[in-house]
C-alpha cells in the first residue's frame, strides 16, 4: 500500500479515503535538500488554508522559483489535524487535459475502470474527507480547470493547493505570488551580519558546498 502523508508528524501512517474498497493517497515526495528561508511564505500560506472559505490556493511564480519546494514545505509544516490526508500528484508527466483527472484519480487511489468516470469517482472518494489534494505544475494543462468547481462543490472538505507559472483563474481562487530569496543590500560590506542572514547567499552556499565540499564562503568568493 502505498505511504500516506497525515497532517501530523508520522509520515507513515495510513488512511482510507473511502470504506470500501480500500483506497491509498499518493504521497508527497521527500525533498532531498533542506528547505533555506521561505519561512514567511509557509506561515502565510498556512494561515489562509487554515481559513474555512479557502478551497483553492494557487503558488505563483516563474519557473524555478521554488514553487514546488514552498509547497512541500507548507506540507511538512501543517498543524496536525487541519487535513485527514494529503494527497499528491505533479502533473509534469501529463501532456493532455483530458489526463488529468485520472491522473488525479489515481493519486488517490481511485480504479478508473470506466472511460469519462474519473471525476465522479474522484467525488465518491473525497466527498466525506477533509483533504488537501496538492497538484504541481499546473500551467502546461490549464483547460483542466474547468472541472474544478464542480469538485470543489461536490467535496465541502476537499482543499486544493496548486502550484502553477499562471492563475488558474476560477471562482474561489486564492493566490500567493512566489518572489525571489531576498539578496543583501547592494552596499552591504562582508562583515555585515544582513549579509549572511541573506536566504539567496545561504541558498547559494549550500549549493555550492555540494559541488565542492571545501569552499568556503569569504569576501573574494
Amino acid at each position: 500500500m502505498t505511504g500516506v502523508h497525515s497532517a501530523g508528524r508520522d509520515r507513515t501512517t495510513h488512511i482510507t479515503l473511502a470504506p470500501r474498497p480500500a483506497r491509498s493517497v499518493a504521497s508527497p515526495p521527500r525533498p532531498l535538500n533542506r528547505l533555506i528561508g521561505r519561512q514567511d511564505d509557509i506561515a502565510r500560506a498556512i494561515k489562509r488554508l487554515e481559513r474555512d472559505e479557502t478551497r483553492l490556493l494557487t503558488l505563483t511564480g516563474p519557473g524555478g522559483i521554488g514553487k514546488t519546494r514552498l509547497a512541500l514545505g507548507i506540507i511538512d509544516a501543517l498543524p496536525a489535524g487541519l487535513f485527514d490526508a494529503v494527497a499528491w500528484i505533479s502533473l509534469v508527466p501529463v501532456r493532455d487535459v483530458d489526463e488529468v483527472m485520472p491522473a488525479i484519480a489515481r493519486a488517490i487511489g481511485v480504479a478508473d475502470s470506466h472511460p469519462g468516470s474519473s471525476l465522479e469517482s474522484i467525488r465518491t472518494a473525497l466527498r466525506h474527507q477533509r483533504t488537501l489534494l496538492v497538484i504541481d505544475n499546473c500551467e502546461h494543462v490549464l483547460d483542466f480547470v474547468v472541472d474544478l468547481p464542480a469538485l470543489l462543490t461536490t467535496c465541502p472538505g476537499l482543499t486544493v493547493l496548486a502550484t502553477s507559472r499562471e492563475p488558474l483563474c476560477i471562482s474561489g481562487e486564492w493566490l500567493q505570488q512566489v518572489s525571489p530569496l531576498p539578496l543583501p543590500a547592494a552596499n552591504a560590506a562582508f562583515h555585515d551580519s544582513e549579509v549572511a542572514r541573506a536566504e539567496a547567499l545561504q541558498l547559494f552556499v549550500a549549493r555550492a558546498e555540494a559541488v565542492d565540499a571545501s569552499f568556503m564562503l569569504d569576501a573574494t568568493t
